[in-house]
């Protein structure tokens, strides 16, 4: 599985984008972030997009699991 460290990540990394606590990160939470990070506004279907990409049940939300995928797939 993941070793502690990602594990760790992952975590933290949910825990700041479900701002509003519920257990799924919602596009609307992930477009405000990724605003912030980019410094500029984004498009809802752009987010939708690329949440969809990751979006392992289909139910246009990301779970810890669905954004585990996601940061294991994009490791640099």
């Amino acid at each position: 599985m993941f070793n502690s460290a990602f594990t760790q990540e992952v975590q933290a990394t949910f825990k700041e984008l479900d701002t509003d606590g519920n257990g799924t990160v919602t596009a609307k939470e992930l477009k405000a972030k990724l605003e912030q990070m980019c410094g500029r506004p984004l498009q809802m279907t752009t987010v939708e997009l690329f949440m969809k990409q990751y979006d392992i049940d289909g139910d246009k939300m990301w779970s810890e699991a669905e954004l585990a995928e996601f940061l294991r797939k994009n490791k640099e």
